[in-house]
């Protein structure tokens, strides 16, 4: 067989063959793996589940899922008939991006347990939601055991959860997830959230008609509408310059 002379036609087509071969098998290793990584991710999630829910979950089956007009998911745990608490996937934009949290509630409301799924914070700094929040040694910051009720919000925005060390955008947007949480899982009650400072700046005095759409920390994506035009400038405006979470 003649050789194919080293031309630039033939090199572009040997290169065009290599990428063709390439994806082609990328592609099969694709459909190889797809069911069993979304059979891992299935069982990660029903593990986050019951390991929020009180006593570990251990005699609990989940008898309603519901997802909320947010995007949370709310799982309903009982106990024969007798309704024991929830576990709720919720979230909110933390400094570097969005934050997934599994956070379990008993039946009279009271924190049991928190996972964090998924978050984007910086290390050192804004990943201490893993365990700052669960930390008895941190009297102030300890959630486990306390009833929610929408209003947690950190000591800086005159709430009385100490935040994490240098990383209040972080915390604020946890505790925002948490409050969510609270809301999703009594959602069609009427309950509202307690005003918070978590959720509200002089310059926007946020009413239920007015309230913002998206998150005005972090990035400072957003879409904000009457009264809460001024919070979120605020809060863009304000937004560190440097690669940290430390807030005035």
């Amino acid at each position: 067989m003649e050789k194919l002379k080293s031309s630039l036609p033939n090199m572009m087509l040997s290169l065009v063959l290599i990428c063709v071969v390439a994806a082609g098998a990328l592609a099969g290793v694709y459909l190889l793996t797809k069911t069993t990584i979304a059979k891992q991710e299935a069982d990660k999630q029903k593990a986050a589940v019951f390991s929020v829910l009180p006593n570990g979950g251990e005699g609990a089956v989940i008898k309603d899922t519901i997802e909320t007009e947010k995007g949370l998911t709310v799982y309903r745990a009982y106990i024969d008939s007798t309704f024991i608490g929830a576990a709720v996937k919720t979230k909110a934009m933390g400094f570097g991006g969005n934050q997934e949290i599994m956070v379990g509630l008993d039946a009279e409301d009271v924190i049991v347990n928190y996972q964090i799924l998924k978050h984007q914070e910086t290390p050192g700094l804004g990943d201490h939601i893993a365990d700052w929040f669960n930390d008895s040694t941190k009297v102030k910051s300890y959630l486990l055991g306390r009833k929610a009720n929408g209003s947690f919000a950190v000591s800086k925005d005159g709430g009385d959860v100490d935040a994490i060390t240098a990383a209040t955008i972080s915390s604020r947007a946890f505790l925002r997830a948490i409050n969510e949480a609270y809301l999703a899982l009594h959602e069609g009650e009427g309950i509202e959230a307690v005003t918070s400072a978590t959720e509200q700046h002089p310059d926007s005095v946020a009413s239920a008609e007015h309230h913002c759409e998206g998150n005005c920390e972090g990035k400072c994506e957003h879409k904000c509408q009457g009264k809460c035009q001024g919070h979120c400038k605020h809060h863009c405006e304000n937004q560190p310059v440097q690669e940290t979470e430390v807030t005035k």
